[in-house]
Parts: C-alpha cells; structure tokens; sequence
C-alpha cells in the first residue's frame, strides 16, 4: 500500500507533536495552508517540521547550554550565601528595620536625654555642642553598623 501525504490541524498537529495548541499555532503563522477543513487551515507536515527546526527557541543545544548555567548561577549563590558573601534582600531588610528603628528611637528622645545638659547651660554654642556630640554619636554608630552584627540589643 503506497504511503500518501496528510494535511493535519493545528490541534491534530499539537497532539502529534506533543505541544500546546497555542505553541503550534505560532509554528503555523508563516507557513502557508495546504488546505482547509470546517476547523480551520490544514498544513503539510514536512512544512511543520522545518518551520520548528528553524526556530531559535527550539534548539536543544542552546537550551542545555542555558539550563546548565542556571544551575551554576544557582549553586553559585548558594556557596555565596552559605559563605556569607551575600544575604538574602528580605533578611537585609529584616535588619535594617530593626536598625532604623533603634535610631528613629534615639533620634525622638534626644530632646529627654539632652534637655537636662542643656538646660543647665547659658551659652547657645555650648548648647549646640551638645546637641552636636550626642547627634554624631548617633550618626556613628549608623556608619559603624554591619549587616552581619547583631546591634539591635
């Protein structure tokens, strides 16, 4: 029995290839109908066939190639954090949270811890000073802080 060719579907053409409908139909966009049926344009599928071999997005080399250096990247940040070269966003933010309070905390009660030193005080520079030191001091401590120190106690 001599073998004659078939025109396929988009659908029948996913099935067979075992690909998403919507993959396929974007296959087909350039490729010209060999047919129609009540369902819509048929295709060869040799046509089919060398319309996927030309996309870029189906070379398999490329897509090891990219796969691999995934997993490198990913065991790379792995090492990286288990080293403590790097830290995790949310854990960096989870700490300078805890230091920007700490310091809005110190900021608000300068006016409580300092009053009593400046009340005593008749000269505005002296005042000044005062207010300056206990500032820097805080200002310091904020430039000194390292995210892998626990200064919040």
């Amino acid at each position: 029995m001599a073998m004659t060719r078939k025109k396929w579907a988009v659908s029948a053409l996913a099935v067979e290839c075992n690909k998403d409908r919507r993959f396929m139909a974007k296959i087909v966009e350039d490729i010209e109908p060999a047919g129609k049926t009540g369902y819509g344009p048929t295709y060869w599928m040799s046509d089919v066939i060398a319309a996927m071999m030309d996309r870029d997005d189906l070379d398999l080399t490329a897509e090891k190639a990219r796969l691999a250096k995934a997993q490198a990247d990913k065991t790379e940040i792995e090492v990286a954090l288990k080293q403590g070269e790097i830290v995790l966003a949310e854990d960096a933010a989870d700490v300078w949270g805890v230091q920007i309070s700490n310091i809005r905390a110190k900021l608000l009660a300068l006016g409580h811890t300092l009053a009593p030193q400046v009340a005593v005080e008749t000269d505005v520079p002296a005042c000044c000073d005062i207010v300056d030191v206990r500032v820097r001091e805080i200002l310091v401590e904020l430039r000194d802080f390292a995210v892998g120190e626990d200064k919040a106690s």
